[in-house]
């Protein structure tokens, strides 16, 4: 049985303290999602495979990168050293 996008989506409403704007959802959101979504399939491949385990640390997960927002995990392009930083 096919299952239509927007069917589902009323079916099976996503509650959330967070409302997407006109053009989109925040940064920081769409950042916290992509991090938690890569650590939790790497977390999933390497219990199915401990002999090739992927271990990460400081990652931030969805409420860190939200609650902090994303550039608290960004350096700052004014302290890198010379020749370290280009431009396009």
């Amino acid at each position: 049985m096919a299952i239509d996008f927007h069917e589902a989506e009323l079916q099976y409403p996503v509650i959330s303290t967070t409302v997407a704007h006109e053009k989109g959802w925040p940064i920081d959101v769409r950042v916290g999602r992509h991090t938690s979504t890569a650590l939790q399939i790497l977390e999933i491949w390497s219990g199915d495979h401990p002999e090739k385990a992927v271990v990460l640390s400081g990652v931030p997960r969805y409420t860190e990168v939200v609650e902090k927002g994303t550039g608290a995990f960004l350096k700052d392009p004014k302290t890198a050293p010379d020749g370290k930083l280009f431009y396009e």
